[in-house]
């Protein structure tokens, strides 16, 4: 997943809790693993897909508000596979089908629009990176 949103909006907060949700019924294969937090580096690969991986020197870090900068377990790399925009509002109760997409450097990514500030939404982020890993 990629998340985006402005300075402030729970993109790193929405992050820690995907790291720290265990597997369980609703997610079977818990937590995603940290690529990068602040700023990334997304690449198109010679097989359509894109990659994100992190600036050398953000390598493993998180900035927890409150706590600092903390290192945590992360991977060099991972393909996107759908696009988390962080807004304020109040979701619709179901999501557009089929989902929307976004172009980006040429190829079509899933998005979807997330309140980050719910305690579900870490939840509700995993379930729909489930869903559309399932679609392709």
């Amino acid at each position: 997943m990629l998340f985006r949103g402005p300075s402030g909006s729970g993109k790193s907060d929405l992050a820690l809790r995907c790291l720290a949700q265990a597997p369980g019924p609703l997610v079977q294969n818990g937590a995603a693993v940290l690529i990068s937090d602040d700023q990334c580096h997304v690449t198109k690969t010679n097989t359509d897909q894109l990659i994100v991986s992190a600036p050398e020197p953000l390598k493993g870090l998180i900035e927890v508000r409150g706590v600092g900068i903390c290192r945590v377990p992360h991977d060099a790399q991972a393909r996107v596979r759908l696009l988390v925009d962080l807004t304020t509002e109040t979701p619709e109760r179901l999501p557009p089908e089929p989902m929307e997409t976004e172009t980006l450097l040429g190829i079509a990514v899933p998005r979807t629009q997330l309140c980050p500030h719910y305690p579900s939404s870490a939840i509700k982020a995993l379930l729909l990176l489930a869903a559309v890993t399932c679609r392709s």
